[in-house]
């Protein structure tokens, strides 16, 4: 090494301790160096060097770091660790021989514990050391310098000791900017542990879940601002904040917590199903969306409905929310048509607006009635017995479901009032048979569909008739003796004639001749064998035995046809040794019906009295003429007498007897009904027939009573009228009519006792009255009955009960509104904002349920609202001032109801809260001022001079009468109420009582008069008080310089009496007897003496005896008690 250059350098005294030795040589080395000032190289002579001047070092904090300098010189080199230019531990002492040191380490112990140790190690060209420092902390971090030394200089290097560590936890977490599905986020940096941040991670969940394994995580590098997207609206979430470097993840931040904006359900409600309640209505069902879909909190659903078949705009009801959960919520939509399908969507809606609809499902509402009657109806007569019936269905838009076949009512026509007689048959097809008819009778029938859903409406009546077939045998024969040799056969026609009746035939023959002997007589004069005939004739008949000798027997007697209207056959030329057979037969124009049973009479010379008429009952219309048969036989010619209900009959105009002996009965009438018996008789015998008349006529009234009313409907109890009626009653007609509208009528069947009106006006009143009807006519009505359905207008509901407002919505509970027992048909809801002029129809068909909300208002702002509400009984209209909630949800100022004019809101001045105490103040106010003058009063008699004043006023000469009144003195006097149980006293020479003359008006004869101006009680009327003249009379100076006028003009010649006092005051004890109370007045100069006196008079107040005031009295002309009291103090005045 060549030195010559070197400058020798004085070390300063180092920080170690070294020995003696080394100190002297290194003294000898210099100085040898001066001395000789010589270039000589010596391997020793260098200074400390170190190869690397500068270098960085990291070390993690927490770890063990080793700094290492390694310095090169002649040595002895000492080494000087120093920290940001402070020796490392400069006050602590070096240890050597430290155990666990090798040889030549140096241990520098700090108060730490023995956290940084010193390391020296020889080299060949020089010393290595190392410092050592334990569980590394921040503020390890220095630059630290490695200090060598050496006699012939010193070096240093310098490591910067760099200890990294993970970053703190970032701070000042907070929000930029939210909406539903997004957050904005910044932070302040936190120190980076002396290691770049590389990223951060933004750790978010939602409130309910854990950190360790539900959170999610977004990296952000280079920034303290991060955007999180794909959130859930209207949730809960944590957030917080990591930072992360080489070394490893920060703590995270602290929670900050976080509700995301709501926004409109993005999930439709699920598992929407919808099923019929009935005819009219169909119910829906539904489960809420998915509560990740519910964007918020869920305020109600829309329920929207139309007709399947059209593509107009959904009908849309609003259905409250209501927290079941998973559970289904339903509404039932009503007021639909029968049997139609329906398409429904379900959407539900929070605050800030609906999610989307649910898909479309569609439902039939229930199979109903079909509305019109099988179409083209006709019959066909087929046989005496078969009818055939034919029709079309009707209209398929009327049948209001699917037709399950068609019922055939039928029944016999003079008999189809009868509902018991009517016969149902069922048929799926268009036609049918109906066997097994009455023969030749006309039928009244009627057709209807049905369907699951019931009967429909029947067809118009139809009527058919049976064929005509054979008759039955005549009811009744009877064969009567007329003469020797001639006998009358008389009959009845055939119950069932079954056709129309074209002869009678009457046969008869000897009686007492055998079948046998006839045959046979008749067989020898034809010439042919018994039984041979007997064959051929049956096989030619085709008949058996019976019907056989039948016809021969017919064949063998003798034959007479009759007209169809003839019920007797005389039989003459008779033999009178034998008796004779007779019978009879009807016959139609199908042929001859069954024969009547046998009559057996033999002629005689004796022919007693007989009558050849049947008894009957006979059937009378009302109003027609009736002949009652008697037709007598019998020689010699009989009498022939009637008697009516057992009395004699006398012949008046009306009913009068024919000459061949019936009775003849004009115009019959109620009356005429009962039993009629003819009697005839002669000298061999008399005979007797009564016959029983019965007047068909129009029902009597029937009687009708109320047995119910609901809001819609009257049940009305009908009950034939307790006078029997000969003809039965086949219905009722049923008259109805609201209040200033028309009639209506209803057919009730005759054997229903109850009817229901129903589809009435709620709250309406309703006139009933009803009326019988049969076959002859329409009866007389009964009585009119009055009865009014239940129900009123809606009641307006309370603000706070009705309207619930949101930002952008307001939903109006429709259920707060009372129907007042009508239902409620329909609301109308309008609004505005508060300053604009024109209403905004929200709808104006609102079906009555759930709720209704009225969407996209603007936040923060007033509205006026205005709803109607209508049912059949009226409308009622309520107007309501609210304002929508700020966008956070804070409240502008609550609603409130503007009352309308009939809307039940009372005025103030009629408010009894605040009337009340107003009033009771002033009535203690009037109280307390009457006592006190009343007390003030009792201290000042009356003098007598006054008493003397009122006489001499009395006897002056009109018109110079003075009014003595006080002024007012009448202006609140009160009419006069009587006592309980006590008449008013009549006015002497009237006709009138006290109360007639109350409430008459004044009248006026001539030019004089007399008025009232006080207040009179009215008991017609609501108020109390009836003022009937509050105008000021006409007065004038007299000439005596008082004022003078109609008041002071009183009727001359006129007695006064107090009225309604007149028995108290004769009863009282001590009282005058008639002169107590009694005075009269003067003529009147001017008018002759007339005065026309006011029937109005005011009535006098009680007073107290104690009382010693003025007392002031109205008199009525005539009356001789009045002017007096039966209380010399007190004084009366006439008016």
């Amino acid at each position: 090494m060549n030195v010559s250059h070197t400058k020798a350098t004085t070390f300063a005294r180092p920080t170690y301790l070294l020995s003696s030795t080394f100190e002297f040589e290194l003294r000898w080395l210099n100085q040898e160096y001066n001395n000789n000032n010589n270039n000589v190289d010596y391997l020793f002579a260098a200074p400390p060097q170190f190869q690397i001047q500068y270098q960085n070092q990291t070390a993690q904090r927490g770890t063990d770091a080793v700094l290492e300098c390694e310095a090169e010189g002649e040595t002895p080199i000492g080494i000087v660790w120093k920290k940001d230019g402070q020796n490392v531990e400069p006050d602590q002492e070096a240890r050597f021989g430290t155990p666990g040191l090798e040889k030549g380490e140096l241990a520098v112990d700090s108060d730490q514990e023995g956290r940084y140790t010193v390391r020296e190690e020889p080299r060949n060209s020089g010393v290595h050391s190392s410092l050592s420092i334990k569980k590394t902390d921040r503020p390890d971090s220095a630059s630290y310098t490695c200090l060598a030394t050496n006699p012939f200089g010193s070096a240093d290097t310098n490591i910067n000791l760099i200890v990294q560590e993970i970053p703190e936890q970032p701070s000042g977490l907070k929000v930029l900017d939210k909406t539903g599905r997004s957050v904005e986020l910044t932070w302040i940096p936190p120190y980076d542990g002396n290691s770049p941040i590389t990223r951060y991670i933004v750790e978010y969940k939602q409130s309910r879940q854990n950190w360790e394994d539900q959170s999610e995580r977004l990296m952000v590098s280079d920034s303290n601002i991060a955007a999180v997207l794909d959130l859930r609206p209207a949730t809960t979430y944590h957030f917080r904040i990591i930072a992360k470097n080489e070394i490893g993840n920060s703590e995270p931040s602290h929670t900050v917590t976080i509700i995301t904006a709501e926004e409109a359900p993005s999930g439709p409600p699920r598992d929407v199903r919808a099923e019929y309640v009935d005819q009219h209505s169909i119910k829906i069902m539904w489960k809420p969306p998915r509560n990740e879909e519910w964007n918020g909190v869920i305020q109600g659903y829309q329920v929207g409905y139309r007709l399947a078949s059209t593509n107009r705009s959904f009908v849309y009801e609003s259905v409250e929310f209501s927290m079941e959960g998973a559970r289904e919520h339903h509404l039932v939509i009503g007021d639909l048509d029968v049997y139609t399908e329906y398409a429904v969507v379900v959407s539900a809606f929070n605050k800030v607006g609906p999610g989307p609809k649910s898909p479309e499902v569609r439902a039939y509402t229930k199979e109903g009635k079909p509305q019109q009657p099988p179409q083209d109806v006709t019959c066909t007569t087929l046989t005496s017995q078969t009818i055939r019936v034919v029709w079309s269905s009707p209209p398929l838009d009327t049948v209001q479901g699917v037709i399950q076949g068609y019922r055939v009512f039928y029944a016999p026509s003079d008999t189809w009032y009868d509902e018991t007689t009517i016969v149902a048959k069922n048929t799926q097809g268009t036609d049918t048979h109906l066997h097994g008819l009455d023969k030749y009778t006309n039928y009244t029938l009627q057709v209807l569909a049905y369907t699951n859903g019931g009967d429909g409406v029947k067809s118009s009546p139809t009527h058919c008739h049976t064929d005509q077939d054979i008759p039955e045998a005549p009811t009744s024969v009877k064969a009567l003796v007329t003469s020797a040799e001639s006998i009358l056969v008389s009959w009845l026609s055939p119950e069932r004639p079954n056709g129309v009746i074209t002869q009678y035939t009457v046969y008869f023959k000897q009686h007492g001749t055998a079948d046998e002997e006839v045959r046979t007589v008749y067989f020898k004069q034809h010439g042919t064998a018994d039984e041979e005939v007997r064959t051929v004739y049956f096989e030619q008949h085709g008949t058996a035995d019976e019907e056989a000798r039948t016809v021969f027997c017919n064949s063998t007697a003798t034959v007479h046809r009759l007209s169809p209207t003839q019920l007797t056959f005389e039989a003459k030329n008779l033999d009178r040794q034998h008796a004779y057979v007779f019978w009879v037969t009807a016959s139609t124009l199908v042929g001859e019906g069954d024969k009547s049973q046998s009559v057996h009479l033999k002629p005689s010379d004796k022919v007693p009295a007989k009558i050849a008429s049947f008894e009957d009952e006979y059937i009378a219309t009302f109003k027609e003429d009736v002949i009652l048969a008697c037709k007598a036989v019998g020689i010699p010619k009989p009498d022939v007498m009637w008697s009516v209900q057992g009395k004699p009959f006398k012949e008046t105009d009306r009913i009068r007897m024919q000459s061949e002996g019936s009775l003849l009965i004009r115009e019959v009438s109620r009356g005429d009904g009962g039993e009629y018996t003819c009697m005839v008789e002669n000298a061999y015998g008399k005979d007797t027939v009564t016959h029983t008349l019965l007047i068909q006529a129009p029902p009597h009234a029937p009687e009708i009573e109320i047995l119910s009313t609901t809001t819609d409907k009257i049940q009305v109890k009908l009950k034939p009228s307790t006078v029997d009626d000969t003809a039965p009653i086949h219905g009722y007609t049923l008259h109805y009519k609201p209040e200033f509208s028309d009639w209506e009528t209803v057919q009730v069947p005759a054997a229903a006792r109850t009817y229901t009106l129903e589809n009435l006006w709620c709250g309406s009143r309703y006139q009933i009255y009803a009326a019988a009807y049969n076959k002859i006519g329409t009866g007389e009505p009964s009585e009119v009955l009055s009865k009014r359905t239940r129900g009123t207008m809606p009641v307006v509901p309370d603000v706070l009960r009705f309207v619930e407002v949101s930002s952008t919505s307001v939903s109006l509970h429709l259920n707060a509104w009372g129907d007042g027992g009508c239902p409620i048909n329909y609301f109308v809801v309008e609004y505005k904002p508060k300053h604009a002029s024109e209403w905004t129809i929200a709808s104006n068909q609102v079906k009555p349920r759930g709720n209704y909300a009225i969407m996209e208002l603007t936040s923060a702002t007033r509205y006026n609202l205005r709803v109607s509400a209508h049912n059949n009984a009226g409308l009622a209209v309520a107007e309501y001032e609210c304002a929508t909630l700020t966008v956070s949800g804070g409240t502008i100022a609550p609603a409130r109801e503007i009352p309308a004019y009939g809307s039940g809101h009372l005025p103030l001045y009629l408010n009894l809260n605040l009337i009340l105490p107003i009033v009771s103040a002033i009535v203690v106010i009037v109280l307390a001022i009457v006592i006190i003058c009343y007390l003030k009063g009792r201290s000042v008699p009356i003098k007598e001079e006054v008493y003397q004043q009122y006489q001499y006023n009395a006897s002056m000469v009109p018109p110079s009468t003075m009014d003595k009144r006080p002024p007012g003195a009448f202006a609140g006097e009160l009419g006069y109420i009587p006592p309980p149980n006590r008449k008013l006293p009549p006015v002497p020479g009237t006709n009138f009582n006290t109360c007639d003359r109350i409430k008459r008006a004044p009248s006026s004869v001539g030019t004089a008069s007399c008025r009232s101006f006080h207040t009179t009680w009215d008991p017609r009327r609501k108020h109390t008080y009836e003022q009937l003249n509050m105008s000021q009379p006409n007065r004038h100076l007299a000439a005596d310089g008082l004022y003078s006028g109609p008041d002071d003009e009183i009727c001359p010649y006129a007695t006064f009496h107090l009225l309604g006092f007149r028995e108290e005051a004769n009863g009282a004890p001590g009282a005058a007897e008639g002169a107590s109370s009694n005075f009269q007045t003067f003529p009147h100069p001017s008018n002759g003496g007339t005065c026309a006196t006011a029937a109005a008079q005011t009535m006098p107040r009680p007073q107290p005896q104690q009382q010693q005031e003025e007392t002031y009295y109205s008199c009525v002309a005539g009356d001789y008690t009045c002017g007096h009291s039966s209380h010399g103090g007190n004084t009366h005045q006439v008016i």
